[in-house]
């Protein structure tokens, strides 16, 4: 038996499959295989309490829009869990034990009170969506750049100043959208992003647009929206081999 799940990392509701917007893009559609000998085993848990009484047959956990300031520890029995959507909240931090979700394939942190992530991300390493717009986030950890299985990152909205100089560790990132934080400069590495296909660091504090950046050759959608008069000369002139719609 196979699930389809078509997501967006704007929302990961009835809307996902909108792509009528520039911002809600499709990102991915995710195949979830599930066993066919008991396809009935898998479970969908709207709370944790439900959740918990079969931790290892939930597969998704809905958890938005439930005013919640604190996610238990307890979240780490769910060994199975491909889905997780948190979002819209009151969370300030995730439990360490999050990093026992190894089968994690979707995370929706949409519109909560983070300011960091923890370091026990990184252990997610089947994890291929992560939507963390509208937090508080004024950095991510080094360990996020080991998940090489990411696809989509959406982290619009934060307060983000710097990226992990191993961004080039996320080698088949696709989709990366920054917009609407304080970045003053983006690493040389995102150069080596070879499979990134739409890039969006419109409305920071950058000055100019690193060359490496025009080395995507894979790249379809570029928003560069906020530079101005030499800077965004600059940028058009470096990028015009790159067959990208451009956002200026």
């Amino acid at each position: 038996m196979r699930i389809v799940i078509c997501v967006t990392l704007v929302v990961f509701s009835a809307t996902a499959c909108d792509t009528t917007k520039r911002k809600e893009v499709k990102l991915d559609t995710l195949a979830l295989d599930t066993p066919d000998t008991n396809p009935e085993s898998q479970l969908i848990a709207y709370s944790l309490e439900k959740a918990m009484q079969d931790p290892e047959n939930v597969v998704e956990l809905v958890l938005s829009n439930r005013n919640l300031k604190e996610l238990s520890p307890r979240i780490g029995s769910l060994i199975n869990l491909e889905k997780l959507d948190v979002s819209h909240n009151q969370l300030v931090r995730l439990p360490p034990q999050i990093g026992n979700l190894k089968k994690l394939r979707i995370l929706g942190l949409e519109r909560n009170r983070l300011t960091a992530l923890p370091p026990q991300i990184g252990k997610l390493s089947m994890l291929r969506t992560l939507g963390a717009e509208g937090n508080r986030l004024r950095r991510l950890p080094a360990q996020l750049t080991r998940l090489t299985n990411l696809r989509n990152i959406s982290l619009d909205n934060n307060q983000l100043e710097s990226l992990p100089a191993g961004i080039d560790g996320l080698k088949n990132l696709r989709y990366l959208s920054l917009e609407n934080n304080r970045l003053r400069k983006v690493p040389r590495s995102i150069g080596k992003l070879r499979q990134l296909q739409d890039l969006n660091i419109s409305g920071n504090r950058l000055r100019r647009v690193p060359k490496d950046v025009c080395r995507l050759r894979q790249l379809v959608t570029l928003d560069l929206t906020g530079l101005r008069g030499k800077y965004r000369q600059d940028a058009v002139r470096m990028c015009s081999r790159l067959k990208t719609s451009a956002f200026f």
